[in-house]
């Protein structure tokens, strides 16, 4: 399980203001460029990164192979993408 799985569970039941705290850590991380590969895709799919910051952590050269990288990682997919 990842580190942003982990935070994702934690989040299940904040308290007032933690759920938006939490989220802004998690931006921060993926901003700071440490995380992994699956974070990385996670966060985008999540929308909290773009496409061209996702490619850029992941080293992945295009959308279609991110999508197909989430497949196989089983991240959900957003239907807008």
């Amino acid at each position: 399980m990842s580190d942003l799985d982990d935070f994702m569970k934690s989040m299940a039941e904040p308290g007032p203001g933690e759920r938006e705290a939490l989220e802004a850590e998690a931006k921060a991380a993926l901003v700071s460029g440490h995380v992994s590969v699956h974070d990385a895709l996670q966060g985008w799919q999540r929308g909290w990164i773009d496409d061209q910051r996702a490619m850029q952590l992941t080293g992945i050269g295009s959308v279609a192979e991110m999508l197909d990288a989430c497949r196989s990682s089983d991240i959900e997919i957003r239907r807008n993408t």
